[in-house]
């Protein structure tokens, strides 16, 4: 990456933008602040407590991980503020969009903590595009979990198209709403 081209190299070669690196860095981050919020031994720990946790012991080694200085704070932040205030709501979405014969209780904790922290982003930050969401959560379940994101993939694309009916409906769903993708 040079100084001038605010690009990075991601995945599979794919030039992207530095500002979208740094919030798909914050998504990981998230989800690895939720996992060890599961299953902390100090359980009485709120979710700032996790937080500054996680950026003090973790935090350096998955920056360094990704040859990143920082990442979106505030997208980290956010998420994870806003997962725990909403829980019971994103739960109550996740559910509705479920198969059938499934119910939360049945889904892998990992898999519902993404669900949760995408569901959190349709819903509450329309000014990232709900395509770019439902593919980047995906990524995140095959990539960093070993998770088959088709019923993820599934699960998102339907919560999008309930919280983002518009912009779902169209082709390019960024350049819709006057973003460019990228």
């Amino acid at each position: 990456m040079t100084a001038t081209s605010n690009k990075t190299e991601g995945v599979g070669g794919k030039v992207r933008r530095l500002s979208v690196v740094k919030r798909n860095a914050a998504r990981l981050a998230a989800m690895q602040t939720l996992y060890q919020y599961r299953y902390a031994d100090d359980k009485a720990s709120d979710m700032a407590a996790a937080m500054a946790r996680y950026v003090a012991d973790f935090l350096p080694g998955l920056l360094a991980e990704l040859g990143l200085a920082n990442l979106n704070t505030a997208h980290y932040e956010a998420l994870l503020l806003g997962v725990e205030s909403d829980r019971e709501a994103l739960d109550g979405v996740i559910a509705k969009h479920l198969a059938v014969d499934w119910r939360l209780e049945r889904l892998p904790a990992i898999d519902l903590d993404t669900l949760r922290l995408a569901a959190y982003e349709l819903r509450g930050m329309p000014d990232i595009p709900a395509r770019a969401i439902i593919a980047e959560y995906a990524a995140i379940a095959e990539e960093a979990w070993a998770t088959d994101p088709t019923y993820i993939t599934a699960i998102l694309d339907k919560i999008a198209h309930a919280a983002r009916g518009e912009e779902m409906a169209g082709g390019n769903a960024g350049e819709k709403a006057g973003q460019k993708i990228g």
